[in-house]
């Protein structure tokens, strides 16, 4: 019966870190896309301005407010991905504490209970930290610029 218990943790185990190896990735993923839409959008916002025509200068924060909005997505995109990986490390931890007693792992071979121990700077703070500061940053830039350059 317990090497049946120990074959599901075993599974179950491994199940977790796959899920935690494809939320990795789509961070991943994610802060690539972030970063390539922020230079989309200065690319535009640049070529708004040397256009020079009358016409487009009414449109001028228009790439900045849709930045801010790219900005909110991506933070909420990040934190249901927060949530998962911090799902997935409490189950990591569970399992390891538990063949941690029965004696199938030592305590220096286990990690989901060092990833979860808490640090100072954290990726997620970063990233948080990163987005907030973005979608201010052009939420000022839609306000402000436009008023500048007329």
């Amino acid at each position: 019966m317990a090497d049946q218990n120990t074959d599901r943790y075993d599974l179950i185990y491994k199940e977790n870190a796959k899920i935690v190896a494809i939320f990795w990735e789509w961070r991943h993923k994610e802060l690539t896309i972030f970063f390539a839409g922020m230079a989309g959008l200065f690319a535009l916002s640049s070529w708004l301005y040397q256009n020079q025509r009358p016409e487009l200068h009414g449109l001028f924060g228009a790439p900045f407010i849709i930045g801010v909005a790219f900005c909110i997505v991506s933070l909420l995109l990040d934190i249901r991905n927060a949530r998962i990986l911090k799902d997935c490390y409490r189950i990591g931890q569970e399992i390891e504490k538990k063949w941690c007693d029965r004696g199938i792992l030592s305590e220096e071979a286990v990690i989901f209970v060092a990833v979860g121990r808490k640090q100072g700077i954290t990726y997620t703070r970063v990233l948080r930290i990163l987005y907030i500061t973005s979608a201010l940053s052009l939420a000022f830039l839609a306000y402000w610029l436009p008023e500048k350059l007329k």
